[in-house]
């Protein structure tokens, strides 16, 4: 039987409106939030939460349990801007690194 993974993908609604400064800002903070993710939530992290494009994020958790708590921890760590979060689960065909 295959593992199951729940995947997280999050980007920041409309962003680009945003001033340069205020999104770099954006981006750095979004990327310290990630590695607190990470260390926060090792246990679940299947594959390392990342930023993919700008204000755009991604990873990979080995169940669903701790998705309601991280959600919504990263929308608290992040509120200057709305955050469109997707999760979908099932199985991947590719190694983990």
């Amino acid at each position: 039987m295959a593992t199951l993974y729940i995947a997280l993908i999050g980007d920041a609604v409309a962003s680009r409106r945003l001033s340069s400064a205020v999104r770099a800002r954006l981006q750095r903070d979004l990327r310290t939030s990630l590695e607190a993710v990470n260390r926060r939530w090792r246990r679940v992290v299947a594959a390392r939460f990342a930023v993919t494009l700008g204000d755009q994020f991604q990873g990979l958790l080995t169940g669903g349990e701790a998705l309601w708590e991280l959600t919504h921890w990263l929308r608290a760590e992040l509120p200057q801007v709305n955050w469109v979060m997707a999760a979908g689960r099932g199985a991947i065909h590719t190694r983990l690194a």
